[in-house]
C-alpha cells in the first residue's frame, strides 16, 4: 500500500530523465504502489509551452478543461518528494500516465499543435520498428539509435506541420498565445543536442 505523508497528495517518489533524443526528454516518477506518474512542467514544456502552463489549464481554464475531460481526462495531480543525494527536497506536481498520454492526443487532434504530432509520429516509428525486428526475431536498436532516430523524426514531422500552419493563431485556443514558446529559440536548443547525438553516435560506430 502507497503510504500518505503529512499531505493527502503528497508522497516519496524516485525520479528520472527520460531522454527521447535530441534536446527533448520528460521527468518521469515511480511512486510506492508501483504508479508512473509525469511532471506537469516538463509536460507542458515539452508540447511548446511555458512551464506553468498545465496546472494553469486544471485551475483557470475551465473551456480547455471541459474540452480534455470530454475525451477521458482526469486531471488529478499528486506531488512527487524527491529528496537529493546532496540533502534536501524537491517537489513536483505530476499527471498520470493515462492523463499524459491523452494530453499528447488532444494536442495533436484537436489544437494541431506541430510538437504533439509530431511526438506521436516519432513514437510509432519507433514502436513499429522495434515490433518488426522482434517478430523477425532481430535484436533490437540500442537506446543511442533509438534517440537519433526518433529526434530526426520529430524535427522532420515538426517542420512539415509548422509549414503547413502559416497562421498558428488560427488553430490556438482563446489564451494560448500567452503561454506559446518563441520556435526558434526552442528549436537552436534542440538542434544543439541533436548535432552533439549524431556526433556521439557515429564515432560510436
Amino acid at each position: 500500500m502507497i503510504e500518505f505523508n503529512d499531505n493527502d497528495d503528497e508522497f516519496d517518489a524516485l525520479e528520472v530523465t527520460i531522454r527521447l533524443g535530441g534536446g527533448l526528454f520528460i521527468d518521469g516518477y515511480l511512486f510506492p504502489n508501483g504508479t508512473l506518474r509525469y511532471g506537469l512542467s516538463q509536460i507542458s514544456v515539452l508540447l511548446g509551452y511555458e512551464s506553468k502552463y498545465y496546472s494553469q489549464v486544471v485551475r483557470r481554464r475551465p473551456k480547455k478543461l471541459k474540452a480534455l475531460q470530454s475525451k477521458g481526462f482526469t486531471g488529478g495531480q499528486l506531488t512527487a518528494r524527491v529528496k537529493r543525494l546532496t540533502g534536501g527536497i524537491t517537489r513536483a506536481k505530476t499527471f498520470d500516465f493515462d492523463d499524459f498520454c491523452l494530453i499528447v492526443e488532444f494536442e495533436a487532434v484537436n489544437v494541431k499543435n506541430p510538437k504533439a504530432i509530431a511526438l506521436l509520429t516519432a513514437s510509432f516509428r519507433e514502436f513499429l520498428r522495434s515490433r518488426t525486428l522482434e517478430a523477425f526475431g532481430i535484436p533490437d536498436d540500442t537506446l543511442e539509435l533509438k534517440q537519433f532516430k526518433f529526434w530526426e523524426s520529430f524535427q522532420e514531422r515538426e517542420a512539415a506541420w509548422i509549414e503547413d500552419r502559416q497562421d498558428l493563431d488560427d488553430l490556438w485556443l482563446p489564451g494560448d498565445e500567452m503561454y506559446f514558446p518563441y520556435f526558434v529559440d526552442w528549436q537552436d536548443e534542440c538542434e544543439s543536442k541533436y548535432f552533439e547525438q549524431k556526433a556521439e553516435y557515429l564515432l560510436s560506430q
